[in-house]
């Protein structure tokens, strides 16, 4: 009995259980009539639920596809910029070389010719004087230059290269030349102007330089011929100094690329390393003599130990100068120097510590004459900035070819632009009571040796310095 009311109770307990549960729960019930409200209201939540997914998604999407224009948009950009860069560069005339840039080259070419060369000077944009200015050279000697250059250098041509495009004509190539040498110019400040690269600059200074040595050197500076120093004499004796072959010096030029272990070689007084020029020049500020390449280090007697001044004297290429001083006859002549040089009867320096009125006038008078060569010196770097200026060459073999060729220039215009007015010059103050002299080509191998050995003897300074003081001191009486 007791079983069967456990029984009972835990049925009823069952069922009242169930009971409560299908009463509490009515949505979960399957025969319950909101069934279908739950089933709905778990779809709704779902389909929000993608519905938001799909939103952050579609979010997400604008927000690539917004990245990805910003991307497309700068990428498209670059790539303009990198069309129009490239609208203003021309192919490259070397395989896998980055393209040539277009910098106008025919247009400055017809530029500088309106500029400079127009048939008719007057409706040019500059006048001949500043195109002498600024290329230090009159018009006629640079179109001269530029013709022989033509002929023998096929640099200088214009020509064309793979793709057909035409090249610098030679008479860019010639201004941008003696521009970088009378301004000193680097090779890249003459691209703005000159439309060239600096490389190509500095073929034209190297290949101009190369063509003027080999083209001019034998004309301009070789020593002087029997005419041309009949003429110098023919000045000097004016001047009160018979006899005299013209004033020799040196010049230093500074090098700035100097290698590190040459610098205590090449550095002298100034304390910087330089290279020596040795030269000889005239009245009319013509260099007769060239010599350079010595250290910096050296001095003036060093210089002449190795230099080329006496070697025509010693081969026997160099004409005898026959002059009579106070009824004394010589037969060499001399060049006024400073007080370093050597005591030798080539050489005519002035007194140290002069005396008497004669040798103090003697001094004076010395001194003033041999000033020729401080002014060709002067000249020589104004006409020329290169030279003026700190060299950037990194050779010794460079910077003697920019300087020969500077000199060679520079001789080049001296006779160009005053040939006969100081011919006539001269021979207008030619003193009628002067001795005269002469000049002798018929000389032996014995007689050479003799002049050479006579060169360095102290005596005959000595004798020719005293004649020349007392025939200065006649002439001033």
């Amino acid at each position: 009995m007791s079983s069967s009311l456990s029984s009972s109770s835990s049925s009823s307990s069952t069922s009242s259980s169930s009971d409560m549960h299908s009463s509490s729960s009515p949505f979960f019930s399957e025969s319950s009539p909101h069934a279908h409200v739950a089933h709905e209201y778990d779809d709704k939540e779902e389909e929000l639920l993608l519905q938001r997914i799909m939103n952050e998604e579609q979010d997400d999407e604008n927000t690539l596809q917004v990245l990805l224009i910003s991307n497309a948009a700068a990428a498209t950009a670059l790539l303009l910029l990198e069309i129009q860069s490239f609208s203003d560069s021309s192919p490259s005339s070397v395989h896998q070389r980055r393209p040539n840039r277009k910098r106008g080259r025919e247009e400055h070419a017809r530029k500088l010719l309106f500029d400079y060369f127009h048939s008719d000077p007057d409706r040019g944009t500059y006048s001949p004087e500043q195109f002498r200015c600024r290329y230090r050279m009159c018009r006629p000697l640079f179109e001269t230059i530029l013709a022989d250059l033509v002929e023998h250098n096929p640099f200088f041509t214009q020509s064309r290269d793979c793709l057909n495009v035409r090249g610098f004509t030679g008479t860019q190539k010639l201004c941008v030349a003696l521009k970088m040498i009378a301004t000193g110019s680097t090779a890249d400040s003459l691209d703005e102007h000159y439309r060239m690269s600096a490389r190509v600059v500095r073929d034209c200074l190297t290949q101009f330089c190369s063509s003027i040595v080999g083209l001019y050197e034998a004309r301009y500076l070789s020593p002087p011929t029997a005419e041309e120093m009949k003429q110098v004499l023919i000045e000097n004796s004016a001047r009160g100094f018979p006899g005299m072959l013209g004033s020799l010096d040196c010049m230093h030029w500074e090098w700035r690329n100097c290698p590190s272990a040459w610098k205590g070689a090449y550095t002298g007084r100034s304390g910087t390393p330089s290279v020596i020029l040795e030269a000889v020049a005239d009245r009319n500020y013509r260099i007769s003599h060239y010599f350079f390449g010595m250290a910096g280090s050296f001095n003036d007697i060093n210089v002449l130990n190795n230099s080329t001044l006496f070697d025509d004297l010693r081969n026997g290429s160099t004409p005898s100068v026959q002059f009579d001083i106070n009824n004394r006859s010589y037969s060499q002549g001399y060049y006024l120097t400073d007080g370093i040089y050597p005591s030798w009867p080539v050489f005519v320096k002035p007194f140290s510590n002069p005396l008497t009125e004669p040798e103090k006038y003697f001094t004076v008078k010395q001194a003033e004459l041999r000033k020729d060569i401080e002014c060709t010196f002067g000249i020589l770097q104004a006409r020329f900035h290169i030279l003026a200026r700190p060299s950037r060459l990194t050779s010794i073999a460079s910077m003697s070819l920019v300087m020969k060729t500077c000199v060679i220039l520079h001789n080049m215009i001296i006779c160009d632009e005053m040939p006969r007015k100081i011919l006539q010059h001269s021979k207008d103050f030619i003193d009628p009571n002067i001795s005269p002299f002469s000049l002798h080509h018929d000389r032996n191998s014995r007689l050479d040796d003799t002049l050479y050995r006579s060169s360095r003897n102290t005596n005959f300074h000595a004798e020719l310095r005293k004649d020349l003081v007392q025939h200065l001191w006649n002439l001033q009486n």
